[in-house]
């Protein structure tokens, strides 16, 4: 396998049906968009339009997103980027999978909330900019099932609790290899994993930590799959690490890529005495110590058990008939004791909206139990 390689990580989100508010007031903070009218390009099955965004944002930074709108509707929304104090960057929405809907005039509007769950959701955030009117021909693509579409880099589907002075995740995880959308010029993921972060969603500049299986295509169409770890963290700079446990150069207990079926024990720990080190273990064997200056004398906020994929047609962990379970989720306080997840309607349990096929992926919890299951509705199949 190759040497380690880093991975991007991003969230997704796409498409979800929202009434718009005509209350909605303008954000605090100066936001300047700018409309050009080039910046838009063709995707597989629709088109990706760009907006650069530059201002201030207000105190304590905010969730900047960008919506297309259809009569008063949100219809498709972007990947939010968090921001603080000035800033410069891009956002983008896609018209993709939105062929139910006529052809006719859309509205790109741009919207700010400090509170991640509110990203989506036009009634509970402000307007940083109003809307710019783009004409849209709706096209229905057969091919759209030979395509990668990338727009918003995850689709996930997730089981996330708060907790106080949080230190550390476990669960036994099955090992589900999907498919990889069929686009083979194009990098794509799936995978499924265990970890803590300080943010919700897992943004752009959001200190997390993580370790699962996965398989990832590269841009080269090479193929890895492995038990992996990652995590981001920033003190006076970021601290970014990826790493494959089954790559010859692994640092740490090498492990092969675990069997199509299996169950395995994935568990991450802040070790609260160890100077910031995080310590990752698989089946109860510790595989892999890691210094995290950030992480030192802290504790994180949200436990979090999730699957992930990057490209839409990429097949999300687990089937209806085989769905993807996580079997005796646990996490850690600061205390030193293990606590059954006991999942209830306090959790964010959910997976990404969409605007067409509304039940693409699934997730099952046990209320009161510790146990979630996920899956693909349409898997293209294992492979």
């Amino acid at each position: 396998m190759s040497t380690l390689r880093v991975l991007v990580v991003g969230w997704v989100l796409l498409a979800i049906l929202n009434a718009c508010s005509n209350d909605t007031s303008e954000a605090d903070g100066s936001t300047n968009v700018e409309y050009d009218e080039g910046s838009e390009k063709d995707d597989c099955c629709g088109v990706i339009y760009d907006e650069s965004v530059n201002g201030l944002a207000p105190s304590g930074g905010t969730y900047l997103w960008l919506a297309l709108e259809y009569q008063g509707r949100i219809v498709a929304y972007g990947d939010p980027v968090f921001v603080e104090g000035a800033y410069d960057t891009t956002l983008q929405v896609s018209s993709a999978y939105l062929a139910g809907l006529p052809s006719g005039t859309f509205f790109r509007r741009v919207y700010s909330t400090p509170d991640p769950h509110d990203i989506g959701v036009a009634a509970n955030s402000v307007i940083a900019r109003d809307a710019l009117p783009q004409y849209i021909e709706m096209e229905s693509k057969d091919q759209c099932s030979a395509c990668c579409t990338r727009t918003l880099r995850r689709y996930a589907a997730w089981a996330i609790k708060d907790i106080d002075s949080l230190t550390g995740v476990s669960a036994e995880i099955m090992t589900f290899w999907g498919r990889l959308c069929p686009d083979y010029t194009k990098e794509a993921q799936t995978c499924a994993w265990v970890g803590f972060q300080n943010d919700l969603p897992p943004a752009k500049k959001t200190n997390f930590v993580q370790m699962g299986y996965i398989k990832k295509r590269w841009a080269d169409g090479s193929v890895d799959s492995s038990v992996y770890i990652e995590l981001v963290g920033r003190n006076t700079q970021w601290d970014y690490r990826f790493e494959y446990a089954a790559d010859d150069n692994f640092e740490g207990m090498h492990v092969d890529p675990p069997s199509h079926g299996q169950l395995h024990k994935y568990r991450v720990v802040i070790d609260a005495n160890g100077g910031g080190c995080l310590r990752f273990s698989f089946d109860g064997m510790a595989i892999r110590d890691l210094a995290a200056s950030w992480w030192r004398d802290r504790t994180s906020r949200h436990a979090s058990w999730r699957g992930e994929i990057d490209g839409r047609e990429t097949d999300m962990p687990g089937t209806v008939e085989e769905p993807c379970t996580f079997e005796d989720c646990e996490y850690l306080t600061n205390d030193g004791v293990w606590h059954w997840a006991h999942f209830d309607d306090d959790d964010w349990i959910d997976v990404t909206p969409q605007w067409s096929d509304p039940d693409q992926w699934g997730i099952w919890h046990d209320p009161g139990g510790n146990t979630i299951k996920i899956w693909d509705e349409y898997p293209l199949g294992t492979r």
